[in-house]
């Protein structure tokens, strides 16, 4: 499923996920929740230009990077 994708193309860029979640939403529709420990952004935003192209994702509505202070 979506989640196994997600998780695929995570791991082939080099991104390390830390927790991921799903919930039911409206119209067949799910709202998933992923959570990465630190990594580079250009690995993530290459990680997430693949996922939007995913035939089953409808929208990214947010990004939010999380300073460590390292």
């Amino acid at each position: 499923g979506v989640l196994a994708a997600l998780a695929s193309i995570l791991s082939q860029k080099g991104v390390s996920i830390r927790s991921m979640q799903q919930v039911s939403a409206e119209n067949n529709c799910a709202a998933i929740t992923c959570i990465t420990h630190p990594v580079e952004e250009g690995k993530m935003d290459n990680a997430i230009a693949e996922i939007k192209e995913l035939p089953n994702v409808r929208e990214i509505s947010s990004i939010i990077r999380v300073g460590l202070g390292q």
